[in-house]
């Protein structure tokens, strides 16, 4: 796991405080309590937001993965 923890990714945006939109992802949601030096956790509104923008980045992830899958077993016929 080499990531520093910017942008999106596995370490994504650690100990940065809420809403920095550093490194290679933009972050719009606030995040998640355990990452953040702010004294209260996220609202449910605030929760199911970047539960959503999570999942819409984790999704288009995985798009890109399997076309990069499909254009590699199309190489290799």
């Amino acid at each position: 796991i080499a990531d520093p923890g910017y942008g999106w990714g596995r370490g994504r945006m650690r100990g940065l405080g809420r809403g920095f939109g550093f490194g290679r992802g933009r972050r719009v949601t606030p995040l998640y309590p355990q990452y953040d030096y702010e004294p209260y956790p996220l609202t449910k509104e605030e929760e199911i937001q970047s539960l959503k923008t999570q999942s819409d980045q984790l999704q288009k992830e995985l798009d890109s993965i399997n076309k990069r899958v499909q254009e590699l077993e199309v190489k290799s016929d």
